[in-house]
C-alpha cells in the first residue's frame, strides 16, 4: 500500500511509537461503541472516533516511520 492510498482509504496514526494506524471498519461503529460502553454519552464527544479506532477497530496495518507526520493523527 502506498501512502495516497492509505489516506484515502481513511486510516489514521493510532501509535506513534509502534507505527500503526487503523481505520474505521465498519459503519454502525458509533452505534456499537455505544453498545460496548453501555453508555451513549460517548456518541456526542469528539473522541469517540479516537476511542473506536484504538480499541475496536481491527483494520489495522504497520507504517513506515515516514508516514507517520504525513498521515493524519486518530482524535
Amino acid at each position: 500500500m502506498k501512502l495516497n492510498e492509505a489516506v484515502s482509504q481513511g486510516y489514521k496514526i493510532i501509535s506513534r511509537r509502534h507505527r500503526i494506524a487503523a481505520r474505521i471498519d465498519r459503519t454502525d461503529w458509533r452505534v456499537f461503541l455505544a453498545n460496548e460502553l453501555k453508555n451513549d454519552l460517548w456518541l456526542e464527544k469528539d473522541d469517540a472516533e479516537m476511542l473506536y479506532l484504538r480499541m475496536y477497530s481491527k483494520d489495522r496495518i504497520t507504517v513506515p516511520a515516514s508516514w507517520i507526520g504525513k498521515l493524519r493523527n486518530a482524535g
